[in-house]
């Protein structure tokens, strides 16, 4: 029976152990908890109407909550000494800026999460210090513009996601410093003006989304480096012309999506480069006029899109009709 108290004793002193250490090394109003022994500590400290970043984090730490507070500023070296940390949550707070040193010391991050806050502008060099970064979220804010060297030091950065901000234009060499970029998201900007060497550097990229925005023109040679580009969306343009160098060099591109925008003629040489494309969207634009052989290289086409345009019927639309008929891809 002794033995057996003794066991009890020191089961329960371990669990009150275990229960101190928690709260003391917990900031308060968070959860910390592992799932297992091989995973680092989540810290979840969301929905606490927090003023700012917890000083005190355990060193452990692999992921950080903070979705849903009231921070505003994020102060230099607010994450420093998180060898582990690997994602931060800063979703829907009230940040409208941070030190270009903010998340600087967490040496490991892979993910940062800035989504629904108020954030007007990406200063040079934003994000120090986080080698390793993977993921940047930064959609639903108010950024109206950034620099060639805002993501600099960002060699690692495969996803880049900045939708529904206000940016109006792409300056060249945009990208110059995430050469490991695969998805690139711009949708719901206002983006009037692409410099034609925004997108140089972006050899890997494999989906670009610039859907919903105000582009007029893309100037020759604008996408030409795009060479593993898979998937562009540039439906609800203003686009009005589609040439040759439009969509030259995309070679591996699959599926392009360009409807309704303001093209009224398509020409037979509009997707000479894109032999490899297998989804085409062209519906509600203008278009007036489809060229004979427009799609004559596209053997691989699967689906095409083209309603919603006000074609004009006469001879000229011959070719057009007659490749319908004989077509295995899907209208």
């Amino acid at each position: 029976r002794s033995i057996s108290r003794t066991a009890s004793v020191c089961w329960v002193v371990l669990v009150l152990v275990g229960v101190s250490r928690q709260v003391l090394g917990c900031p308060s109003g968070c959860k910390c908890a592992k799932q297992s022994q091989q995973d680092g500590l989540d810290v979840d400290c969301g929905d606490q109407r927090m003023k700012s970043v917890p000083s005190k984090i355990p060193s452990d730490a692999s992921t950080i909550k903070l979705a849903n507070n009231e921070i505003t500023n994020i102060g230099a070296n607010a994450f420093q000494n998180l060898n582990h940390l690997k994602n931060i949550h800063l979703e829907s707070n009230h940040i409208s800026g941070f030190d270009s040193r903010a998340f600087a010391g967490a040496k490991s991050l892979q993910m940062i999460n800035l989504y629904g806050n108020n954030i007007r502008s990406l200063q040079s060099k934003a994000f120090q210090g986080v080698p390793s970064l993977k993921y940047l979220i930064l959609g639903k804010n108010s950024i109206l513009s950034f620099t060639s060297s805002t993501f600099q030091g960002l060699s690692e950065l495969s996803d880049l996601d900045m939708p529904m901000n206000n940016i109006t234009s792409l300056p060249a060499l945009a990208f110059q410093h995430t050469p490991s970029l695969v998805i690139l998201d711009l949708a719901y900007n206002k983006i009037q003006q692409i410099s034609p060497k925004a997108f140089v550097g972006l050899k890997n990229l494999d989906y670009l989304n610039l859907d919903n925005n105000k582009i007029t023109t893309i100037a020759p040679g604008t996408l030409q480096s795009l060479q593993n580009l898979e998937m562009l969306v540039l439906n609800n343009n203003n686009i009005k012309r589609v040439t040759s160098s439009t969509f030259k060099g995309l070679t591996n591109l699959r599926e392009l999506y360009f409807s309704n925008n303001m093209v009224s003629v398509l020409t037979k040489d509009a997707f000479n480069s894109n032999i490899k494309l297998t989804q085409l969207t062209i519906s509600d634009n203008k278009i007036k006029v489809i060229e004979a052989g427009t799609f004559s290289t596209l053997s691989g086409l699967q689906m095409i899109y083209l309603h919603g345009n006000p074609y004009h019927c006469d001879c000229k639309l011959n070719p057009l009709v007659q490749w319908l008929a004989t077509t295995k891809t899907k209208i």
